[in-house]
């Protein structure tokens, strides 16, 4: 999901999960390959997630940032979720909660090509580094953000 250039927006959430779920899918949920950069806010906010019990969660391959904001966080989670395989680049409180963040996170500008562009340009340290599990269209390791892994537009 491309969530891009957006302003004037005081509270900006890109994510919510809350409540009482129960899956067949023994996974859980995922929240994948997302890019949210862009964002003129005073508070931005990737993920919330407050859950009425622990689940299997997939979170990762995601970019966050640049963005204009005083606050920016990336995952907050009163139960255990750990982000990783992602690049939250200027976000001011990566992980709170029970969230932790994973051995593979990126904390660096992720090279968008520009002027509104948010794919990967050249030399970005995004490409090939998405989660492992997926491949992007190429054959390649995936890459993070909208427009890496195999469903990527």
């Amino acid at each position: 999901l491309d969530m891009t250039g957006m302003a004037g927006v005081t509270n900006f959430q890109a994510f919510e999960v809350g409540g009482y779920y129960s899956f067949d899918d023994p996974s859980g949920f995922r929240v994948e390959n997302n890019t949210l950069a862009g964002i003129t806010a005073t508070n931005v906010t990737f993920l919330d997630m407050s859950l009425a019990e622990e689940m299997m969660t997939s979170i990762g391959g995601n970019i966050v940032g640049p963005n204009t904001a005083t606050t920016v966080t990336g995952v907050r989670s009163n139960r255990a979720a750990t982000i990783d395989y992602s690049n939250f680049f200027g976000v001011t409180d990566p992980v709170s909660g029970s969230a932790t963040q994973g051995p593979n996170m990126l904390m660096s500008d992720p090279m968008f090509v520009g002027a509104g562009d948010y794919r990967l340009g050249a030399g970005s340290m995004c490409i090939d580094t998405g989660l492992p599990t997926l491949v992007d269209s190429d054959g390649t390791r995936s890459d993070m953000g909208a427009y890496g892994g195999p469903l990527a537009p």
